[in-house]
């Protein structure tokens, strides 16, 4: 029976896949015994591809092993990443090694787990960004680079004249691995492409028959071939009745705009928390399109996330969908406190919140920014400003007490001169000792900061977020009590109120 698939690869069985020109291009590249680079967004189509072409490349008689690096298990050190890495090739090629082996050397680990014989090997590696360690990573890279490097001078049926690589995923190729020992500089490049509107008719005809095209028109205005977005739409409509269909295309539809899919909330994080992506999608709200940069890292990250294509010398949305959620997003409208009714929040990723020197004020920090973003998206709006300020708060007092004693000092000598006027500080002797802000009150952290002059531009953090914070207790909430399904503006606020901050504090 035909189905659509969401979740992983699509299976080899399966009738409703359909093959790209990536995959052929990719498969010829390697029949070449060209070295391979295959870059995409997430959830669009790559490992599926690769399944197949690891199973064309058997059935042509040549030993092909598929890595998932997104697999690997809990490391202790650089030695246990290269024998798992190995016993992995070991088992995709058959071939009977010792398991009590160890390695730290990815060609002297090949050498072992690597049939004799003069025939070429691929190795496929997918989801090549999988090794979060920097150092392994780095070293396990570039001993493949070398590997490639003797390729020339290797004798004939020498392993380094036999391999031949594929990597796979979605990541800076340049920020990845050091350049000079990246083995993807010695690859062909490869884009993933979505799928055309007539394969999109051939996969939705497999379950909804001849009926299927009315919706594919509909798919493809919305989110154009996207593979993922597509199959979603399509299996969710196929659970209806004919008569339901255009009705459940809207609710689908809906939840996407909405950022009520992991697909759309993964795709819009990497650009809420990459000031330079963030900027270039700003600047693709409010014209439409920007002139290409060929030259800018950055414009191609776009593409690979997917969040964007090139169209001539123009980068422009890829599709509806996308362009919707980036121009209702007051995290990335250059008009800070941009109110959308019905905007959602993204999380900020942990590495955000590096610049907090203190463990323990980084966690509570990033935790109360998470629980203000997951708050807001359920309408507890009272509970997401207390998380803004919560987060503000932990900021200021990691970002006070990084700054040397004259600084701080000089700094609390002016805000409490009188003429500091209203931002002038008030401390409560003894539980607010002046030479330590872990004791200051909210209200004098946000005053005394306002005097730091090291920031290279004008600090200024708003009492706004304080006092909204303080909408927490039933007492203050009931002095001048707003509805809570009103106060959605002044969360969007506080959110870009605590952005301004955090990237005054880090620029």
């Amino acid at each position: 029976m035909s189905q659509f698939f969401t979740q992983g690869p699509v299976p080899i069985s399966a009738d409703t896949y359909v093959a790209r020109e990536f995959e052929q291009e990719t498969l010829a590249q390697l029949f070449s015994k060209n070295w391979v680079l295959l870059l995409g967004p997430r959830q669009h189509g790559k490992t599926s591809a690769l399944l197949r072409i690891k199973l064309n490349i058997i059935e042509a008689g040549i030993k092909c092993a598929f890595v998932d690096l997104q697999k690997l298990p809990p490391l202790k050190s650089y030695t246990e990443l290269v024998s798992w890495f190995a016993t992995e090739i070991s088992k995709e090629l058959a071939y009977s090694t010792s398991s009590t082996e160890s390695y730290d050397e990815v060609s002297v680990a090949l050498e072992r787990v690597v049939p004799d014989g003069k025939d070429p090997i691929v190795i496929i590696i997918d989801e090549a960004s999988g090794i979060s360690n920097d150092e392994w990573r780095n070293a396990f890279y570039g001993q493949i680079r070398a590997i490639a490097s003797r390729r020339a001078s290797s004798e004939d049926g020498g392993l380094p004249s036999r391999l031949v690589f594929a990597f796979s995923g979605t990541f800076r190729q340049e920020k990845l691995v050091d350049e000079l020992n990246s083995p993807f500089n010695v690859c062909q490049l490869i884009e993933t492409e979505d799928i055309t509107e007539g394969q999109g008719i051939e996969i939705a005809e497999k379950v909804l028959g001849d009926k299927a095209i009315d919706i594919v028109n509909k798919a493809f205005d919305f989110v154009d071939g996207q593979p993922y977005l597509l199959q979603k739409i399509f299996a969710t409509v196929a659970q209806s009745e004919e008569t339901e269909r255009d009705k459940q295309f809207e609710k689908i539809k809906l939840r996407f705009s909405n950022g009520d899919d992991p697909h759309v909330v993964n795709i819009f994080r990497k650009v809420i928390n990459d000031e330079d992506l963030r900027l270039i999608v700003a600047r693709m709200i409010s014209t439409g399109q920007v002139a290409y940069e060929p030259a800018n890292d950055n414009f191609k990250f776009l593409k690979v996330i997917g969040i964007a294509k090139q169209s001539g010398n123009k980068l422009v949305f890829r599709n509806k969908l996308y362009s919707e959620v980036a121009s209702n997003s007051p995290q990335i409208s250059e008009s800070p406190g941009l109110i959308v009714s019905g905007a959602h929040l993204f999380e900020l990723t942990e590495s955000s919140f590096s610049f907090i020197t203190d463990n323990n004020t980084r966690e509570i920090v990033y935790n109360a920014h998470k629980g203000a973003v997951l708050a807001f998206n359920v309408g507890s709006y009272r509970l997401s400003l207390t998380g803004f300020g919560c987060a503000l708060e932990g900021m200021l007092i990691d970002w006070l007490k990084q700054q040397s004693a004259t600084d701080l000092a000089t700094a609390v000598t002016n805000a409490t001169s009188s003429r500091a006027g209203t931002d002038r500080v008030s401390f409560n002797p003894p539980h607010e000792i002046q030479t330590d802000p872990l004791t200051w009150r909210f209200v004098n952290l946000i005053k005394v900061s306002k005097f730091i002059t090291k920031t290279g531009r004008v600090f200024e953090p708003q009492h706004a977020l304080r006092e909204w914070r303080n909408n927490i207790h039933p007492s203050v909430a009931l002095r001048s009590y707003i509805p809570e399904s009103d106060l959605e503006p002044e969360v969007i606020a506080a959110n870009s109120l605590f952005e301004i901050a955090r990237r005054c504090i880090t620029s």
